[in-house]
Formats: structure tokens, sequence, C-alpha cells
């Protein structure tokens, strides 16, 4: 996946309705609730260039997590 640096960058997705999703990328923590509709996004700004990088993807109920 490649990230633009330096502006806001939207990642999406799946999930289980309910939970809450949580995104870490470069040490910082970014999270959002998943909709009834099992629709979730998070926004976020990546800043440098750099990498390669890992960025993570959970689920705060453990269930499958799928990216849009």
């Amino acid at each position: 996946m490649v990230l633009q640096q330096k502006c806001k960058n939207c990642i999406s997705g799946k999930g289980v309705p309910g939970s809450t999703i949580c995104i870490v990328f470069r040490k910082k923590k970014y999270s959002s609730k998943i909709n009834s509709d099992g629709k979730w996004k998070v926004i976020f700004n990546p800043g440098d260039a750099g990498g390669p990088e890992v960025l993570n993807v959970s689920d705060s109920e453990g269930g499958e997590i799928k990216l849009t």
C-alpha cells in the first residue's frame, strides 16, 4: 500500500458492527467505531516520506477485518 505523504489519507473497510477498529502506524494510534452497516474509516496524516513501514489494523472483538 502506498500512502501520500504530508496530507490526509483515508483507510476504510468492513468489520463487526459496534466494535472498534484500531490502526497503528509509525507508533501513532488511530481508532474508529464500526457502524451498524459494518463500515468504518480512519483518516490520518502519515507524515514525511520514508519506509518501508508497517500498518497494523485490529478489531476490538477479534473479528475479521476487510480493507476496501
